[in-house]
């Protein structure tokens, strides 16, 4: 569900999604972009497609799927995106907008998950990985990523666990820093040198910028 209040709290409109099956969504994140554009994004369940209004809809293709849907500042749906393969469980935790109007959406995948438009992302791991998408303003896909590496961190034997992402926000020089959680004993690499390790059963925060 999306609802937008005025300055006083005084609800305004709300959009809800339609399924002909009982299957499972929710939105999990809100930006506006620099037109006033509205993007939400998180994840639908199977692969029944949902609808959000104005001849809009969208279907995953099996399991968890992400979900990021654009509205205009009059909340008419203006296209929605999902996964076009993949079939393990992935979602969108949040997402910004850029000053190009370009959409950044973080999140977790199991397995390999394709985007459209040519970009795929597979986990690193047998766990959960990290996952961050760039679409243009239009809903194309641009490129994917996750962790290089997952393992265990040194001397540690049993698994690494989960790994995710679940906000990020964008600088004005367009760099975006991402918050998440470094679960258990994992031992991350995200490129250009950058790692973090977990530590002990309750893991630990995540901060990463690009």
């Amino acid at each position: 569900m999306l609802v937008k209040y005025d300055v006083g709290g005084v609800a305004q409109w709300a959009r809800a999604a339609t399924c002909a099956l009982p299957m499972g969504s929710e939105f999990l994140s809100v930006a506006v972009g620099p037109s006033d554009e509205i993007v939400a994004s998180g994840y639908i369940g199977q692969n029944a497609p949902f609808g959000f209004g104005n001849g809009v809809s969208v279907a995953g293709s099996g399991g968890g799927n992400v979900l990021l849907v654009k509205y205009n500042s009059s909340a008419d749906a203006q296209w929605a995106r999902s996964n076009t393969s993949g079939s393990l469980g992935a979602q969108f935790s949040g997402a910004t907008v850029g000053s190009n109007g370009n959409i950044y959406c973080v999140g977790y995948l199991f397995g390999e998950y394709g985007f459209g438009n040519g970009v795929t992302v597979a986990n690193s791991s047998s766990y959960s990985n990290i996952l961050l998408v760039e679409y243009d303003s239009a809903g194309g896909a641009q490129w994917g990523a996750r962790t290089v590496t997952q393992t265990e961190t040194v001397g540690h034997v049993g698994g690494t666990g989960p790994v995710y992402f679940n906000a990020v926000a964008i600088d004005s020089s367009g760099d975006l820093h991402v918050t998440g959680s470094l679960a258990t004993w994992a031992s991350c690499d995200f490129g250009d040198g950058v790692t973090a390790n977990g530590f002990g059963d309750t893991g630990a925060v995540l901060l990463v910028k690009y």
